[in-house]
């Protein structure tokens, strides 16, 4: 595969490092600041490569004067298309050294797939197996003028390199994956008969044995179980908790000193918040089922604070950018609760962005999350209005 690179991660050894990284909690590291790096990271692989293209300079290179211009006179740029899949191996702490790596695994005519790593320092860094997290990018090489594809040069692929075909044929296949379901998207095509029978299921099995509708609100629902703690009926109908109730948003301003070399807001900043406002959206889920329990409990000593439910990142699955976000715009980010389960919660993420002198919010984003939780979690469902 392409050149692999590797930067050192010292949160260990660097207080000033750590400081910035640091999350709330005991040895906790901010996962966000993380994407956002590792978008800088992949974006910066992509480049190197990219630089390839013009005969005269070297991808060694990285003055502005140097990569200014291609033999074209036209300039180019790097773009985040996609984050294919982050895949979380273990827990990131701030008290440990890590080595993050990264390489290209697969170059077409203007894009590329970087894949990018995080090892402990303690472990072989070049290693995929040692990681604790890895994550795909697509990125594409434009030319800002035109918005038109720049092309870059072919990927070469070691046969005897067995970690290279692995990782290009990996890529190749989510090549052809995303263009299914581009083709099978629910914007495009009617759920199909297996879909149908799934909502359908979870629909009947979230009505109660008492007959009552999924219509009920909730807080109808949660005021006579704390009147009659002993209706198991209704009891068991605050284990699913309506959709309607899990949504949450968050406003941000893209300021000038977000963007990236296209004049436009950098993807990672985009990513890093619409990352917190999901962990923050699964905090808020999971403590809605501890809050309950604790209210309800005969020993409260049985739910000290310091045992309220955490979220960890499980993984990250199908971020797209759909269009630039301007310098200037307003950034709402729409969390909601789609699926919960056992001890997993799925956040979907909607970036709407209302451009400086624009008349409304367009859908520039979309992010999957799924997380963990220490307690277990209430079943999230759909409610009528939503289902039709």
């Amino acid at each position: 595969a392409g050149e692999e690179l590797s930067l050192s991660f010292p949160l260990a050894d660097d207080l000033e490092l750590r400081s910035q990284y640091a999350a709330w909690w005991p040895r906790g590291v901010r996962l966000g600041r993380i994407l956002e790096d590792l978008d800088a990271f992949a974006c910066t692989l992509a480049f190197r490569h990219s630089l390839l293209a013009l005969p005269s300079r070297s991808a060694n290179s990285t003055t502005e004067s140097e990569t200014e211009f291609t033999s074209e006179g036209h300039a180019f740029s790097i773009v985040t298309a996609c984050c294919d899949r982050i895949d979380m191996r273990g827990i990131l702490h701030s008290e440990q050294n890590y080595t993050v790596n990264g390489r290209l695994s697969w170059v077409g005519s203007s894009s590329m797939e970087a894949v990018c790593w995080i090892t402990p320092t303690s472990h072989d860094s070049r290693a995929m197996e040692w990681a604790v997290l890895e994550a795909r990018f697509v990125l594409v090489a434009r030319k800002p003028s035109t918005s038109s594809s720049f092309k870059v040069p072919p990927l070469p692929i070691d046969q005897n390199d067995p970690v290279a075909v692995g990782l290009a044929e990996r890529a190749e296949s989510s090549k052809k994956r995303r263009l299914l379901e581009a083709k099978s998207s629910l914007f495009l095509e009617p759920p199909t008969a297996e879909e149908l029978k799934t909502v359908h299921t979870f629909f009947t099995n979230a009505r109660s044995s008492s007959g009552n509708t999924l219509t009920e609100p909730f807080e109808a629902i949660e005021t006579t179980v704390n009147a009659d703690p002993s209706n198991t009926d209704r009891y068991n109908m605050l284990k699913r908790i309506p959709m309607d109730n899990l949504f949450w948003n968050s406003l941000a301003i893209c300021q000038p000193q977000m963007q990236n070399t296209s004049g436009k807001i950098f993807g990672g900043f985009l990513m890093r918040n619409a990352f917190e406002t999901a962990w923050a959206s699964a905090y808020l889920f999971a403590l809605k089922q501890y809050d309950h329990l604790f209210q309800n409990a005969t020993n409260k000593a049985d739910y000290p604070a310091h045992h309220q439910p955490h979220p960890f990142l499980l993984c990250v699955d199908d971020i797209s950018f759909l269009h630039p976000v301007e310098i200037g715009s307003v950034i709402e980010f729409r969390s909601h609760v789609v699926y919960s389960t056992g001890r997993a919660v799925h956040i979907r993420v909607e970036t709407h962005s209302r451009p400086p002198h624009s008349n409304g919010f367009v859908n520039t984003n979309v992010y999957h999350f799924t997380f963990g939780c220490s307690n277990p979690l209430s079943r999230s469902y759909c409610d009528v209005d939503q289902m039709n």
